[in-house]
């Protein structure tokens, strides 16, 4: 039986310090000699790596409008769009091409919301517009009770709620500050598996030493039957904040 190889990396994305920030997987499949891999491989392979997401880096359908494609997979599912997996993929890709990093510019990315901009900055850091959101508004009250219920934490703690849909299914809690979000002990529950939220809380001006330090304390809780909590995410992290 024949088999197909593929250039693959592990990229830590949210840092720069090794093994600090958050891992994505990238499959590099652009080499027009080889097969695109199939939807089943990529699941299967996505499936193994065990990270949050992995993602396939191939050729875009337009190249008039876009210079790359991905998709995006957890261990269990495709997403159409996620924030870590799209800085982690722009940056392999432009290591691919041999991109200069220290030189500004806009590259965009197709996946499944559509065209995603990100720019790249003489530093060569690089940020992306954010999608619109498919989803927004008040959470229901039934998933809030479930997950204040999963964190241990009481439902007067909750200040706000709002759900950010844009790509994965997130909605966000605020609670009345950081010290909550950081006692808050999650314990999954059958009910709380099912849902994909995160939870913020402001730190206050006397807590804030120097303008260096944090405003918010951001957790986020993907499907716990995957992976119990996110060390850091892009698609919940701007809107949900």
């Amino acid at each position: 039986m024949s088999t197909t190889t593929y250039p693959f990396f592990q990229v830590d994305v949210f840092t720069d310090k090794g093994y600090l920030g958050n891992p994505l997987a990238v499959v590099v499949a652009l080499d027009p000699s080889l097969p695109i891999p199939t939807d089943q491989q990529m699941a299967q392979f996505a499936n193994w790596t065990n990270l949050s997401e992995t993602t396939f880096l191939l050729p875009p359908t337009d190249p008039s409008k876009a210079d790359y494609r991905v998709r995006i997979f957890t261990p269990t599912c495709e997403l159409p769009f996620a924030g870590h997996p799209t800085l982690g993929t722009c940056r392999v890709f432009l290591e691919r091409i041999g991109a200069a990093l220290d030189e500004p510019r806009k590259i965009v990315q197709e996946c499944g919301v559509g065209l995603v901009e990100l720019l790249v900055s003489q530093d060569g850091s690089i940020a992306f517009v954010a999608p619109p959101l498919s989803k927004t508004g008040v959470v229901e009250e039934d998933k809030v009770l479930i997950a204040c219920q999963a964190m241990g934490i009481d439902r007067s703690e909750v200040l706000a709620t709002q759900w950010i849909v844009n790509g994965p299914k997130w909605f966000a809690l605020l609670l009345k500050d950081s010290e909550t979000v950081l006692r808050a002990n999650r314990t999954p529950t059958e009910q709380s598996k099912t849902i994909e939220f995160g939870i913020v809380g402001a730190y206050s001006e006397q807590q804030r030493k120097s303008p260096q330090d944090p405003f918010f304390e951001v957790r986020t809780f993907p499907h716990a039957d995957t992976i119990d909590e996110d060390p850091v995410t892009g698609s919940f992290n701007c809107p949900g904040v």
